[in-house]
């Protein structure tokens, strides 16, 4: 009955719609190495970080090329290995993994450093002057508020602890869980765990203020989904990896997680589920995937869908909006805003 049900719902095409392309930036060698992470202020100004060249790349609301900034380094203003960001009217925060938030203004220019005491993979801006990380403690994720003056206290809920691995069983999954927060319509927070179909409610306060539950399905892989994983093809800069070099001795019998990211768009939610989403860090785009439709009030499972792009391609998720970096026929990459059929 249950497969019976599964095959009932529509189903779409596996591109995803383009709905807007970016100008390509003046010639620049350093130009989308590992693009990692991306955020479209209120204003509609898009920011994209680019993890290895230490780069932040920036278009205008109507997809004109503005200006890039950033170098290694250590002096003021110079990043380490940024990973993600997120933006304000007049602001962009920029996370590093050296414990460190960058606050840049719009032109580029650096203003200032937030401190931070744990070792972040993501985060997102609750209000002026107040963070919530997602970083490991003790081998647990969570989740935890983090305000101007530096000051840091996490956000206890035994509900929001990393679900446990199964006694006995080593943690390398080819569809690795994930620990994920996103904005919602409403203006409050979402966080959850990928092996939990629920998500907790949060304000700017970083109060819990209650959860919601979805109609998600844990599944073992299939052997197509095995065969499909030791066979991928994956974005450039991931190959030498040595857990990409030993894609045969991940554990096949775990069960895949529910989702790597959530999208909330109105009054649906979609859970993306991809490959290799949770191996290296929050933000990672990925060219293939599939992904459930929601109810965003009732929980309900409404349709499926799923994506493929050529192998140096990646697709990034945050809030409500969908990120590509695709290959074009041409073996050029372009920056394009895609929409998710059903959504």
């Amino acid at each position: 009955m249950l497969m019976l049900m599964l095959l009932m719902l529509p189903s779409f095409d596996n591109d995803l719609a383009v709905v807007r392309h970016f100008q390509a930036p003046p010639e620049d060698a350093a130009y989308l190495t590992d693009p990692h992470g991306f955020a479209f202020a209120p204003n509609g100004v898009l920011f994209l970080v680019d993890r290895v060249n230490t780069k932040v790349f920036s278009w205008s609301p109507d997809g004109r090329f503005r200006v890039s900034w950033g170098k290694r380094g250590e002096g003021p203003g110079e990043m380490f290995r940024p990973v993600h960001l997120t933006a304000s009217n007049d602001e962009v925060y920029v996370l590093d993994l050296r414990r460190r938030i960058y606050v840049f203004d719009h032109a580029g220019n650096w203003l200032r450093n937030l401190e931070l005491t744990v070792q972040p993979r993501a985060f997102t801006r609750l209000g002026a002057n107040r963070f919530c990380i997602m970083h490991l403690e003790e081998g647990i994720q969570r989740f935890s508020l983090i305000g101007e003056d530096e000051t840091m206290h996490t956000i206890h809920s035994a509900a929001l602890r990393y679900p446990t691995e199964i006694p006995g069983r080593r943690n390398d999954r080819p569809f690795a869980p994930e620990a994920e927060m996103q904005r919602g319509p409403d203006g409050d927070f979402y966080l959850g765990f990928s092996e939990d179909a629920i998500l907790y409610r949060v304000n700017a306060a970083g109060k819990i203020l209650g959860q919601r539950s979805f109609d998600l399905i844990s599944e073992l892989p299939t052997e197509e989904d095995i065969a499909q994983f030791k066979a991928l093809d994956l974005y450039a800069p991931w190959r030498s990896d040595p857990r990409v070099r030993m894609l045969g001795d991940f554990d096949y019998d775990l069960p895949k997680g529910l989702y790597v990211y959530f999208l909330i768009k109105g009054d649906r939610i979609a859970f993306i589920l991809t490959p290799t989403g949770g191996m290296w860090g929050v933000g990672t785009g990925y060219p293939e995937g599939t992904y459930t439709v929601c109810d965003f009030e009732t929980g309900k499972r409404l349709s499926r869908g799923s994506f493929s792009f050529p192998g140096d391609s990646m697709v990034l998720f945050e809030d409500d909006r969908c990120l590509g970096i695709i290959v074009n026929p041409d073996g050029d990459r372009e920056v394009v805003e895609l929409a998710l059929a059903g959504m």
